[in-house]
């Protein structure tokens, strides 16, 4: 049997069975306070899992471009003096790759070999935003009197619808030569 919560002591809580209403309005509020705390940790794990997948994707794909180019550069004989640091001029051995030219092209990475069709070596899930190529040359190397290097830099971000995602903005800076 329920008691009254107005009977002796002045307790608003009951003494028996079941539940009264300021109770119930307790519980439900402190299950409303730890699910927003709960959504709002949730929301940050999913936003920083969604950054770190793109970091990694630009990452990579940044890698791998720059690995193509080290690889061209180090099988080339002769690393061309161009006017515009924004095109890597390589002689090749093999007269159906020869030249070989990289460049920046609608925010993409290319390759042209020889009188081969241009080819992108960037996914369209990132936009590289620049792409610069300095020669450096070694007249007082030790290896090769008449060596030259070119200095590398890269910098790409993730593709999002159409704009850069500047949280996810990667720069990579390297030397090639060839060997």
């Amino acid at each position: 049997m329920l008691q009254s919560s107005f009977k002796r002591g002045g307790s608003i809580f009951l003494k028996g069975e079941g539940f009264t209403l300021i109770e119930l309005m307790i519980y439900v509020s402190v299950f409303v306070v730890i699910g927003a705390l709960g959504a709002t940790v949730l929301d940050f794990t999913l936003r920083t899992k969604k950054v770190n997948t793109r970091l990694n994707e630009v990452y990579l794909n940044t890698e791998k471009a720059i690995s193509q180019i080290i690889e061209r550069v180090q099988v080339s004989t002769v690393i061309k003096d161009t006017t515009t640091s924004d095109i890597l001029d390589l002689e090749m051995a093999s007269s159906t790759i020869n030249p070989t030219k990289f460049t920046l092209q609608n925010s993409a990475v290319v390759i042209k070999e020889g009188n081969n069709a241009t080819t992108t070596i960037t996914p369209s899930t990132i936009i590289v935003s620049l792409l610069s190529f300095t020669r450096i040359s070694n007249a007082s190397s030790t290896i090769n009197s008449s060596s030259t290097s070119v200095q590398i830099t890269i910098r790409a971000a993730y593709n999002d619808n159409g704009a850069a995602d500047e949280a996810t903005s990667y720069t990579l800076q390297t030397t090639a030569m060839p060997l």
